[in-house]
């Protein structure tokens, strides 16, 4: 049997000549670098943030924890959601694969406007995280009404 290499068929790589593969090749091994290691996912909670007329909305992506292990403040127009992952990987225990972030997290996020902060709820299902931050009443918008002179 004969073993030949197969030639770089993509037509980008193919045409940085010897560079094309030495690109390949690094490419592949950042690849399995980043799928080795412990540092895979971000530390910080991915969010999506949005606001109608009303109220800031937003979800964060904290699979694994609990309301108890998470802490949310906002002070003015700053909302702050910090946190600590713990795994379940003790001293008494073999881990064979740590992908998940493990330790403290910090996610500060600067508001358009500030927010009624008696009024700030948060829930937390299904390892999402969702808060309703209602906009204060200068935030608001007003009709403002005409009058005939």
């Amino acid at each position: 049997m004969v073993l030949t290499r197969a030639r770089n068929t993509d037509p980008l790589m193919a045409a940085f000549g010897p560079f094309g593969r030495l690109i390949g090749d690094l490419d592949r091994e950042l690849d399995a670098m980043r799928s080795q290691t412990r540092y895979a996912a971000p530390a910080s909670p991915l969010i999506n943030l949005w606001e109608d007329d009303r109220a800031f909305h937003l979800e964060a992506e904290v699979p694994g924890l609990t309301m108890e292990s998470l802490e949310i403040t906002v002070e003015g127009d700053e909302l702050t959601i910090s946190g600590k992952r713990e795994l379940p990987c003790t001293a008494d225990t073999v881990c064979h694969r740590r992908e998940r972030i493990e330790g403290a997290f910090k996610r500060s996020i600067r508001l358009a406007t500030q927010v009624k902060t008696d009024e700030v709820e948060a829930s937390l299902k299904n390892g999402v995280l969702a808060i309703t931050l209602p906009k204060s009443e200068q935030a608001l918008p007003r009709r403002i009404e005409v009058k005939a002179v």
